[in-house]
């Protein structure tokens, strides 16, 4: 799925080339329950390992991103090297 910001109805369809026998979205929806975590953690590690070397990072860590993308990562309230703080909102986001 590319996750282009259409309905999953209309993702669905474009991913099986609009096949009559494509999955309903309910049917999508209760099988993606049995993908294991380990699916993914392989699927990161071989994207990562594959796309970005290991040589440059940013303060030991590989950045992943693309030109307007966002990324959602946890927040370290400790590490102020990576905190902006936006006074107006009161809101602790991430510089990285």
């Amino acid at each position: 799925m590319n996750s282009g910001g259409a309905t999953m109805s209309k993702e669905l369809l474009d991913f099986f080339d609009f096949n009559k026998n494509t999955p309903s979205v309910s049917a999508f929806t209760q099988q993606r329950s049995k993908v294991l975590p380990e699916a993914f953690e392989y699927l990161f590690k071989s994207f990562t390992d594959d796309n970005l070397p290991t040589t440059n990072n940013y303060h030991g860590y590989r950045l992943i991103a693309c030109e307007g993308s966002n990324l959602t990562i946890a927040t370290n309230q400790k590490d102020a090297r990576l905190l902006l703080y936006n006074y107006c909102e009161l809101i602790t986001t991430h510089v990285i």
